[in-house]
Formats: C-alpha cells, sequence, structure tokens
C-alpha cells in the first residue's frame, strides 16, 4: 500500500476521500459540494482549497512524492526560472510567479497537517468520519450507486505454471531494456490551461490553423514517456472544475488528442530521448507544416 506524505493525507482526510483518490474523485467532492442546496460558503470554500492543493501540487510532483521531494523541485524550478538567468523574460518571470504560487499553497496544507497529525487519534478518527459523512450525504443518490461495490463472485484458484512467463502490464516496454514515447498535438491554449504543470520541454514542435477573419490556432506537440502521457491525457479527459479557464464562469470541457502517436526505442539505441524526438517531427511533419 503506497505511504503518502503527511499534506497528501491530511488533503485527502479533509475531503472525505480514501487515500490514493483521482484528480476526477476530488473534483466530483467540489462539484457535488456546489450543487448541494444545504451547502454553506465556508463548506464550498473549505473544499476548493483543498482541491487546488492537489492542482498546484501537481504542477511539482505526483501525490507519491514526499514533501522534501517536492520541495526539492520547487528550488529547481525556482532557480531554473529565477530572473537572474533571464533578464527581461515576461514568461520566465510569469512561470516563476505560477511555481511560487504552488509552493506556497502546499507549504501552507503541509504545515497544518503536521498540527493536524499532533493531535490524539481519538480526536482525529472523529474529524474523519464526519468529512466523510459529509462528502458522503453531498454525493448524488445516482452516483452513489455507480461507484456501489458488486460483490465478487468466489474464485478457485488454479494451480500455477512454472513454464508460463508472468504477463507484463500494458504500460510496460515490450522487451526489456526499451523504451516506449507517445506524443500528440494540443492546442497551445488547452496546454496551458489544463497542463501547465508539465515541463517546458515536453514541446518539441508546433504547427498552425489558420482561417479567414480569425487569429492563428497554434497546435504544440507533446512528448513523454508512456506512462506520463496517459497521466496527462487522463488529466486532459477530466472536467475542469477547479480553474475554469477555458469557459467563463463554467467548467472547461475535457479535450482528448486526435492524432496520438506512439514510438518504442530499442534498448540499442544510446539516446533514445533524442530518437524519439526526431521520429515523431518526421511523422508529424507528413500531416503538417511542423515548426521546431
Amino acid at each position: 500500500m503506497t505511504e503518502y506524505s503527511i499534506d497528501v493525507a491530511y488533503a485527502y482526510i479533509q475531503l472525505g476521500l480514501e487515500p490514493g483518490a483521482s484528480f476526477e474523485q476530488t473534483g466530483a467532492v467540489l462539484a457535488n459540494a456546489r450543487a448541494y442546496r444545504f451547502s454553506t460558503q465556508e463548506r464550498v470554500k473549505h473544499v476548493e482549497r483543498f482541491v487546488k492543493f492537489f492542482t498546484e501540487r501537481a504542477k511539482l510532483g505526483t501525490p507519491e512524492q514526499s514533501f522534501a521531494d517536492i520541495r526539492k523541485t520547487y528550488h529547481r524550478q525556482a532557480m531554473a526560472f529565477h530572473p537572474d538567468r533571464h533578464r527581461g523574460s515576461k514568461r520566465a518571470e510569469e512561470q516563476l510567479k505560477i511555481v511560487n504560487a504552488a509552493y506556497a499553497i502546499v507549504e501552507d496544507i503541509h504545515r497544518e497537517a503536521k498540527d493536524y497529525f499532533r493531535q490524539s487519534e481519538d480526536a482525529r478518527r472523529e474529524i474523519e468520519r464526519d468529512t466523510r459523512q459529509t462528502t458522503e450525504r453531498e454525493t448524488p443518490p445516482d452516483i452513489k450507486k455507480a461507484h456501489a461495490k458488486v460483490p465478487e463472485e468466489p474464485r478457485v484458484e488454479a494451480e500455477p505454471e512454472t513454464s508460463a512467463p508472468e504477463p507484463r502490464p500494458a504500460w510496460r516496454a515490450t522487451a526489456p531494456g526499451e523504451k516506449r514515447y507517445m506524443a500528440a498535438s494540443i492546442p497551445r491554449f488547452v496546454r496551458t490551461a489544463r497542463l501547465g504543470h508539465l515541463p517546458l520541454d515536453c514541446v518539441i514542435a508546433c504547427w498552425f490553423v489558420k482561417r479567414d477573419k480569425d487569429i492563428n490556432l497554434v497546435y504544440d506537440i507533446i512528448m513523454l514517456p508512456e506512462r506520463e502521457f496517459l497521466r496527462a491525457r487522463a488529466h486532459l479527459g477530466t472536467p475542469n472544475v477547479i480553474t475554469p479557464t477555458l469557459q467563463r464562469g463554467g467548467v472547461s470541457s475535457p479535450y482528448v488528442p486526435q492524432d496520438t502517436k506512439v514510438v518504442t526505442v530499442s534498448a540499442d539505441e544510446p539516446n533514445p530521448e533524442y530518437f524519439a524526438r526526431n521520429y515523431f517531427r518526421k511523422e508529424f511533419a507528413k500531416e503538417h507544416k511542423v515548426e521546431v
């Protein structure tokens, strides 16, 4: 079982969720709290704060990473966008503001979490029970039914076969030492709004759509290792109820890339990432006028 940092565990508790809940589930808690007829403003603000915590923490790392790792990532990114290294760069200045704001929220929750876990176990158990009951009360009945666990039928364990190899998970490379990368083109305004936590070097090229009497629409081609790409694509596919930046006063809709490509790089390749970048640039160049 995964052990989470105290700030992540504390945030799950305050949302009434089990540890390891997805971004979709945390967003659903906020949506349900806003829609619940008896929710108070304090309750909605409370949920918004902890849902925002997960969003901001994702800009610095994964929920499984410790707070110490998050702090190291913050210092590394802060140095990378420091004004001394990018004199006069507005883009670096904005990125530094984003990183600083994200870490400030994470650090604040981490400080609260340390105070929370100093309480007695009985006090914490009572708080956790209340938060779970509140979240469950705000969840619509049809969603509760959809997430209800269906009891599994008892299975008869078969005799282990020593000759058959253990199947690999689908995300793993097809052979030892191989690496798999994925790429897709995403509108720049979607990427910056929904995938701002990704490193800038994941953008390997771009292309443009020109329309009459309209501004040019820029598509960024992003490339990531397979697991990271699938995680980013899942994040894109989840309606954004936290920071609705794509639609004024509403929830930004999911976005699904339409031209996802995959490449498996052999173990003999000395620089697999460089090989994958060149491969994808050539592949997308067949369909669009790609600019690096």
